[in-house]
């Protein structure tokens, strides 16, 4: 039997992470930290929201 969804309710707060499977790096480059830097201010522009950390 399938777990019921979340509850998606406005005003949250939400903690995202990026991280590897078994805490592995992900990130090699300081090319790879400024393209998810830039996807995420391209993702602010469409989708305006309270961002208290990164």
């Amino acid at each position: 039997m399938p777990r019921p969804p979340r509850a998606d309710e406005g005003r949250a707060i939400y903690h995202a992470l990026n991280r590897g499977n078994a805490r592995q790096e992900i990130f090699r480059k300081p090319e790879d930290y400024r393209a998810v830097e830039r996807v995420l201010a391209e993702g602010l522009e469409k989708h305006p929201v309270n961002l208290y950390a990164y």
